[in-house]
């Protein structure tokens, strides 16, 4: 209803007529309720260790994914060149 109070807008602007709300909580309760939600759904202990554990496992699936091909070796490029020949002869 003011800035230190919260309420019905419809009350508050048309009065009984528009709304039979006429409830009022204190801001200054509110947000002290709704703060201490967040705390202890957000930033209690296991929910930081899931957002950690999250974190681990996108960093190591980043790093498999931006790891180079390993080198070329000769016996792996003289297999790869059979199964080439191979794929040839079947088509």
């Amino acid at each position: 209803m003011d800035r230190c109070f919260y309420g019905c807008a419809s009350y508050k602007q048309g009065g009984l007529a528009a709304c039979s709300n006429t409830a009022r909580v204190k801001r200054e309760h509110v947000e002290q309720v709704i703060l201490a939600e967040i705390e202890a759904e957000i930033l209690s202990d296991e929910a930081v260790a899931h957002a950690q554990k999250a974190v681990q496992d996108e960093l190591r699936r980043l790093a498999k994914r931006d790891k180079p091909d390993p080198p070329v070796t000769p016996k792996f490029a003289k297999l790869d060149a059979e199964a080439s020949e191979l794929r040839a002869m079947l088509k």
